[in-house]
């Protein structure tokens, strides 16, 4: 069993203001995904957001993880 965590997972975009669209209370955003994390086993480390790129996100906040 490998009970380390993997590293921090980098290449994410940070914040990302995104003016509503025109005639519409939300607005669908895109990102570049190229997340990558190293690990101390061999293997391939698969990242995944719970909204991916060109998500439709409503007024206010939003947090993707």
């Amino acid at each position: 069993n490998d009970n380390e965590n993997p590293g921090a997972i980098t290449g994410m975009p940070l914040d990302i203001p995104v003016k509503n669209d025109a005639g519409s209370c939300d607005a669908v955003v895109t990102w570049t995904e190229t997340p990558s994390a190293e690990d101390n086993c061999d293997g391939t480390i698969v990242a995944t957001a719970d909204m991916p790129s060109g998500s439709t996100f409503g007024l206010g906040d939003t947090i993707v993880t």
